[in-house]
């Protein structure tokens, strides 16, 4: 029968319709391409409140149902496993109906069991006819002593508290929602110093979490004119972001500017200080950084005591400091630490290794190139004996060597930190070793690049040693074109660059360009005694650091009351 008939046999595939079928993405062995998966078109927006609905979140209402189901909706809490709703009943004649709404992993379980269900489940001496305020109040009085409490109306404030690690306690008949300081989330312990390390001084660094780095300011820093501002920054992280100043000290009109350029962030994520400090410096363009960063609580203090702005951003362990000027990313702590004369001595080779850093690699390729006649002989025909065999010219050879360099440096970086240092050592040696064996450089050039590798290595901050490391390559480049010429055009580029810069209102060659004379503090390390003005470029609302006599016990014996000498009560001398 014709329904019976069976298919004809294919004939075998010649390999031409092999590859053919292979090329179009189609499996031989099948009769027909594969399934593919495709995200199609744009997907219409789910509803969700629109951004002039979100700023005007709705208020609670004292139907605890009508509370719930918003939050539901809000939360998703049919995917969100992480968010817990406890309902239970408040021990009142009649009982009274209540939940709890926290984030698992946010908020600590102990807390809100031992602190908050269990002194709520055993309530039994509120009065029934009491009204809602005064069970409100009861409530808030008989929590555990020492939870900080708050109140609040708005569901969508109260719902960013509960996302920040507070345990929210909705009543039945209440309009308000009582929040529970309950945060207890994983986090590091406080830790030594990794980027900024040091010889003396204290060990502790910044962590991750907000609130235990503005406790180790608080530590070193008991008045009560510390002010810690707290804000929040990206629409959708909710990032908190601390403004920590000293009142009656920092310059009232630096502290709005900050206020200013943190409220008129507009981003949906705000993930670390690094990104920050480029949303709210001058000039981001600028391969140099207009912003101090920091993670040391005690720079920290010193800056804060100076009449500087730090910035701290929760989830980031490094701080923002403001305004910055350039000669402070080349100070360090252990400069204050240590006797003067070892700390001027310590910047004076930071300085020496800036320039080694910049410079040293366009001095050598307009040297050999353009100037011989600057060399001595003697160094100039060892130089050209150790070149003789080499088939490359001066600067192809030096980006060779310090493009390799910067390959062993990132790969440092990169790979596991118990493997970082043997590898970028052995690295550098290998490399080093078999290009001098195989005549690709000269042993000078070999010993020219080291030296530039531990003069950017000397450079205490990261962004500063990154950005001369990149002016390196230009200047370079500008030497193997004009020799001596160029690398004077390059530095006059970058000095004009660097004069033209402002971070918050503050030059930044400040006290130099413009000069203001102030405590010596800048190139050389002065006598702590001697240090008695703040800086006079942040303007600061009281510029005196310390009386003229700091070491008064130096100054002699106190004459006794009323035979001369200071009088106590300010009044001068009898």
């Amino acid at each position: 029968m014709a329904g019976n008939r069976r298919k004809p046999p294919s004939s075998p595939a010649s390999p031409l319709d092999v590859l053919r079928r292979l090329w179009r993405g189609i499996d031989p062995g099948r009769e027909g391409p594969p399934r593919q998966f495709s995200l199609g078109e744009r997907p219409a927006p789910e509803s969700r409140p629109s951004r002039s609905e979100e700023s005007r979140p709705p208020d609670l209402s004292a139907d605890l149902d009508q509370n719930l189901e918003r939050i539901q909706v809000e939360l998703d809490t049919g995917r969100n496993s992480d968010v817990v709703i406890r309902d239970f009943e408040l021990a009142l004649k009649p009982r009274r109906r209540a939940f709890l709404l926290y984030i698992d992993g946010l908020a600590d379980r102990m807390t809100v069991s031992e602190s908050v269900l269990e002194p709520l489940m055993l309530l039994a001496k509120l009065r029934p006819e009491a009204s809602q305020g005064d069970l409100l109040c009861a409530v808030e009085e008989r929590l555990a002593p020492g939870a900080a409490i708050s109140r609040e109306r708005n569901l969508g404030a109260a719902l960013e508290k509960v996302l920040s690690g507070m345990t929210a306690l909705f009543l039945d008949g209440s309009r308000e929602v009582l929040l529970i300081e309950s945060k207890g989330w994983e986090k590091r312990a406080v830790g030594r110093p990794q980027e900024e390390p040091g010889v003396r001084g204290p060990l502790d660094s910044f962590t991750e979490t907000l609130r235990t780095n503005t406790a180790l300011i608080r530590r070193r820093l008991r008045t009560p004119d510390l002010t810690i501002e707290n804000l929040q920054v990206g629409r959708l992280s909710r990032t908190d972001v601390a403004v920590v100043y000293l009142r009656g000290l920092t310059n009232p009109k630096l502290v709005e500017e900050v206020r200013r350029r943190l409220r008129g962030i507009s981003v949906d994520h705000l993930q670390a200080s690094g990104t920050l400090e480029q949303l709210v410096e001058d000039r981001p363009n600028s391969l140099f950084s207009q912003i101090l960063t920091t993670e040391r609580p005690d720079r920290a203090v010193g800056f804060l005591a100076e009449g500087y702005v730090v910035i701290l951003v929760d989830n980031n362990p490094i701080a923002l400091v403001v305004p910055a000027t350039f000669t402070a990313f080349f100070h360090s702590a252990d400069d204050y630490y240590l006797r003067w004369p070892f700390g001027t001595f310590a910047r004076w080779v930071r300085l020496l290794a800036m320039f080694l850093a910049l410079f040293l690699p366009a001095l050598y390729i307009a040297a050999t190139t353009y100037h011989q006649a600057m060399i001595p002989p003697p160094l100039l025909l060892s130089i050209a004996a150790s070149r003789e065999q080499v088939p490359f010219p001066t600067v192809f050879e030096v980006i060779l060597m310090e493009f390799s360099f910067e390959l062993v440096r990132e790969a440092s970086l990169r790979i596991p930190s118990v493997m970082g240092g043997t590898i970028s050592i052995v690295g550098a040696l290998i490399l080093g070793q078999a290009a001098v064996s195989a005549s690709l450089i000269s042993p000078l050039l070999v010993v020219v690049v080291a030296l530039t590798g531990l003069g950017s290595f000397c450079i205490p901050n990261y962004s500063t040693s990154f950005s001369l490391r990149i002016n390196r390559f230009i200047l370079l480049l500008l030497a193997s074109l004009a020799g001596f010429f160029g690398i004077s055009m390059g530095m006059f580029l970058i000095l004009l660059h660097l004069g033209s810069l402002q971070g918050f209102g503050v030059p930044y060659l400040s006290p130099i360009g413009p000069f203001r004379p102030g405590s010596p503090d800048v190139v050389v390390r002065g006598f702590l005694q001697s240090m008695e003005g703040r800086p006079a470029f942040v303007r600061p609302q009281d510029e005196e650091r310390q009386p003229p006599v700091a070491r008064r016990w130096s100054a002699g014996p106190e004459p006794p009351a009323g035979q001369g000498g200071p009088d106590p009560s300010g009044g001068g001398s009898v």
